[in-house]
């Protein structure tokens, strides 16, 4: 072969150029090329030399040349390419990437029969490129189109920049297909590589605080589904991410089955939710106990007013003794009074209190109101004035919420207002924008010593006070402001309160009501007024009632009345004694709840049962359980009435004489 003309003709701009012999597997010459480049000195070599030590310097881990299009490094071993020549492949190709310098080079390989030597020759020709015909190299050394790259990239880095992480690995055989930066993090690994190292330990690792959405997810090794779960990454460790996920099968366009899950880091919201549940629970627990307590203290004030009323209506006390009373009522009235605001700010807390409207003459309400603070007014020496501008007097509302709101308000008024100070109430009526409704505002204005500009923002937070009892010398719980506020929220009324420190504050109080028209008045006057000509007449009356004191204010209070009274000491008496008793001997029954071997309940429900008229006698109960949700229990259980401890001797009478006459 004539080597020199075949250097001319191809080797011009190559990079390098050797021949060798196929048959032997030498080189027998080294060409330098255009670049400088001398391909056997390069590796420590010199000609001639074996082939495949030159393969072993450029392919091995030193330099670790790569070739394009999936060849295999052993296509350039001299045995392989005597086979081709054997099998009439003169001529090939192949592309490489020289990693030291990041450079592209085309080799092409000719092959020949020597006729000198009678042995296969082969030439070869490296040229340098700038790229190989739009293909690249990927990680793992495979080659791509250089548009597909671009394509990955693009998508690559899109789901980069997702807040939530991407995870897909192939089922069966667990090889990732994709992972994106937030599951990398999530994952605590740096690569991909990483996560296919330990994808098994990774995925096994993941706790499931739910053990049945572990059971869905397990299914999709041979189910097609989606599975929406909770979990937590790193349990335990300081890097403990709570994740909101959801798992799918889906296919690759090959037919891969491919397991693609989404991870969103809920481990901020997962705290927020937990400390939630704390305080919940904590409002939960208050509700719970004033709840209890509520129970436990109307039993004995039930003893403490009774017997004040029973010896305030005794005539031959001299008038010391009924001042001395007074104060004992006014003191026991303040402390339920207390008591039913903490009660009432627990049940609005969990949702319980509703409007329950009735009739309200505005008159009569602004009466009962200074009936109850006239003791307080007058023993502080206050100037307390009223200036009442109302057209409209009958109108519907939530009395009892209403008269929490202002007797809280004025309280307030009385006990921060110093002795000798002023009070003064003005009320106007003002248009409202619903058909027939009206707005009433009311101001309360006091002398008293106000509230600073700092305290202010926390006026209506539960348990707040500016001072305590301690340093002001002024009782009170911090619930009464709060209380008006969450009330007002529930009858859509509004209240604004202005203070200066030391000289006084000023309240403003706007609550909507619905109009009573004329023959509407009528009809309710009529139904809350029962005629009060219907006496009792000679009516009998058996009182379940465990305790001594309670029943023996309620049978002085049913004898005074001209009733007939037999008491026994639980349930389980009740209806043994109504059992026995001849039909019509018993007009009604008055029902403790909690008592001793039978409860009320349990007691009314067996009096039921009974045979005859018995089954219909009417039933009250009479019990410290005094919550909207006792009276429903009471009515559900098969009773009539409710009447709460401490026993209101009106609403009681009354309530017992509407059922003698329905």
């Amino acid at each position: 072969m004539n080597t020199p003309k075949i250097v001319k003709s191809l080797s011009d701009n190559a990079a390098f150029t050797f021949e060798f012999d196929v048959s032997t597997g030498m080189v027998e010459e080294d060409i330098i090329g255009s670049s400088g480049t001398n391909y056997t000195q390069k590796a420590g070599l010199s000609s001639p030399c074996p082939l495949n030590d030159l393969i072993r310097f450029y392919f091995g881990p030193e330099l670790q040349c790569r070739m394009l299009r999936n060849s295999k490094i052993q296509r350039l071993s001299s045995e392989l390419l005597q086979d081709d020549y054997f099998a009439g492949k003169t001529r090939f190709e192949i592309n490489l990437l020289y990693p030291p310098t990041n450079s592209y080079y085309r080799v092409l390989h000719f092959l020949y029969d020597d006729d000198a030597s009678g042995h296969i020759k082969a030439f070869v020709v490296g040229r340098a490129i700038s790229q190989v015909e739009n293909e690249i190299f990927s990680s793992n050394g495979e080659w791509k189109d250089m548009e597909q790259q671009r394509r990955e990239t693009f998508y690559k880095n899109l789901m980069d920049m997702q807040s939530c992480g991407v995870f897909a690995y192939s089922m069966p055989g667990y090889q990732i297909v994709t992972v994106n930066a937030e599951a990398l993090r999530m994952f605590r690994c740096e690569t991909m590589e990483d996560v296919q190292r330990s994808i098994r330990e990774l995925v096994g690792n993941i706790y499931y605080p739910m053990p049945e959405q572990l059971e869905q997810l397990k299914k999709l090794r041979t189910e097609d589904a989606s599975v929406d779960y909770e979990c937590v990454f790193n349990k335990g460790t300081a890097q403990e991410c709570y994740v909101i996920a959801k798992t799918k099968v889906v296919y690759s366009p090959n037919g891969k089955r491919i397991i693609y899950s989404t991870y969103v880091d809920a481990t901020e919201m997962h705290a927020l939710q937990l400390n939630m549940e704390k305080a919940e629970e904590g409002v939960r627990a208050k509700a719970e106990f004033l709840l209890n307590i509520s129970h436990d203290l109307r039993t004995p004030m039930n003893a403490i007013i009774g017997y004040t009323e029973l010896l305030q209506a005794n005539q031959s006390l001299d008038a010391s003794a009924k001042r001395l009373l007074s104060k004992l009522m006014d003191s026991s009235k303040f402390l339920m009074f207390m008591l039913n605001n903490a009660i009432e700010l627990s049940r609005l807390e969990k949702g319980l209190e509703t409007i329950k409207e009735s009739l309200c003459n505005v008159t009569r309400f602004s009466e009962v109101v200074d009936a109850v603070i006239e003791n307080a007014v007058r023993d502080k020496k206050l100037h307390y004035t009223k200036d009442i501008h109302i057209h409209h007097e009958n109108v519907m509302c939530d009395t009892m919420k209403t008269r929490v709101i202002f007797l809280n308000l004025l309280s307030n008024a009385i006990k921060y207002t110093p002795e000798g100070g002023s009070i003064h109430v003005q009320s106007e009526e003002i248009p409202s924008d619903k058909e027939g409704y009206t707005m009433f505002k009311t101001v309360i204005t006091d002398t008293g010593i106000g509230i600073s500009p700092e305290f202010l923002p926390q006026i209506f937070q539960e348990f707040s006070r500016e001072k305590t009892t301690t340093e002001s010398g002024i009782g009170g719980a911090g619930l009464g402001l709060p209380l008006v506020k969450k009330l007002l929220d529930l009858m859509g009324g509004t209240i604004d309160l202005e203070s200066i420190s030391g000289k006084g504050t000023k309240v403003t109080v706007i609550v909507p009501h619905r109009i009573v028209e004329r023959q509407e008045l009528l009809e309710l006057t009529a139904r809350q007024n029962p005629s009060p000509d219907k006496p009792f007449g000679h009516r009998r009356i058996l009182l379940a009632e465990d305790n001594d004191l309670n029943a023996e204010i309620a049978l002085m209070i049913l004898s005074d009345a001209g009733l007939v009274c037999e008491r026994v000491a639980d349930g389980a008496e009740a209806v043994e004694a109504v059992a026995q008793s001849p039909e019509g001997y018993y007009d009604l029954v008055l029902m403790d709840i909690q008592m001793p071997t039978m409860d009320g309940y349990e007691a009314t429900k067996a009096i039921r049962g009974l045979e005859g008229r018995k089954a219909q006698l009417p039933i009250v109960a009479i019990t410290a359980n005094a919550l909207e949700e006792d009276k429903r229990m009471a009515y559900a259980a098969g009773m009539n009435g409710h009447v709460a401890k401490p026993i209101d001797v009106s609403a009681l009478l009354k309530t017992i004489l509407d059922l003698f006459h329905s």
